[in-house]
């Protein structure tokens, strides 16, 4: 009887020991671990729609440093120009081209009509100014009549800078890209160039493309700073907010995503 009774206490040890692990299996997170590791999400998410923005930017780069060395654009030959941007026409842009040192666009991969600048585009400001990669803000088309950022890079025959080669952004090519990246526990992704103009959009809080937002408070934050966490307002909402610049875009253009406080 006495080892009966033994191994119905060992039974219920083993019973109680059981039950113990199990409530610390499945004790819920303290709320501040819930906030840590939703705050941690909101800033991958971040992460990730600045590095896709930089990649997009890069490999305009290379296609314009490639595109400058064209015999056709070092030679400032209009027709060959012509034909040999169309060739290289791609859905994620509305058009490549080239301008000379004015600003005057001598080339296009889809037909426009002459006299065209862009002299006043800041692309073609910060390409000529910089030696190097520059990127514009929020533009609709002079011939293509869309949003667009443009991207711009110098000509550089004989030793001398004799314009640039550009490259304008399609934002309704854009735009889904940053819709596709939206995820929880993010409210708001949100891209804007350096005015505060919207570029791109994804979540509930009703924004245009083309808006200029520079009076929110999550706005003033990106444009005051180049990285920045914590708590503002956005879409009538407290909001936490991720917000960084985008790298190659000379501070430019920034990236915000919100989520939950």
């Amino acid at each position: 009887m006495a080892v009966i009774a033994q191994g119905r206490r060992l039974v219920t040890l083993v019973a109680i020991a059981a039950a113990g692990v199990a409530w610390l299996v499945w004790a819920p997170a303290s709320p501040a671990a819930t906030k840590a590791g939703r705050v941690a999400k909101i800033e991958r998410l971040e992460r990730h729609l600045r590095n896709d923005l930089k990649g997009i930017m890069a490999r305009a780069r290379g296609q314009l440093i490639q595109v400058a060395q064209l015999p056709s654009v070092q030679a400032a030959d209009a027709s060959a120009c012509n034909s040999d941007t169309a060739a290289r026409a791609e859905p994620r842009y509305t058009a490549f081209g080239a301008a000379d040192i004015s600003g005057n666009v001598y080339c296009l991969s889809i037909p426009f009509n002459p006299p065209l600048s862009i002299a006043d585009r800041v692309y073609f400001l910060r390409a000529m100014g910089t030696g190097g990669f520059g990127v514009g803000d929020f533009q609709v088309g002079r011939v293509s009549g869309q949003g667009l950022v443009g991207f711009g890079f110098p000509v550089v025959s004989a030793g001398r800078t004799n314009g640039i080669v550009f490259a304008t952004l399609a934002l309704a090519w854009y735009d889904p890209r940053v819709e596709a990246q939206l995820k929880r526990p993010a409210r708001d992704l949100l891209v804007i160039d350096d005015h505060g103009t919207v570029l791109a959009h994804a979540g509930p809080t009703p924004v245009v493309q083309g808006t200029n937002l520079g009076g929110t408070a999550l706005v003033k934050k990106a444009l005051d700073v180049d990285r920045s966490e914590g708590i503002t307002h956005f879409g009538g909402r407290r909001v936490f907010a991720a917000i960084d610049v985008v790298p190659l875009s000379g501070d430019g253009l920034h990236v915000a995503v919100t989520g939950k406080p």
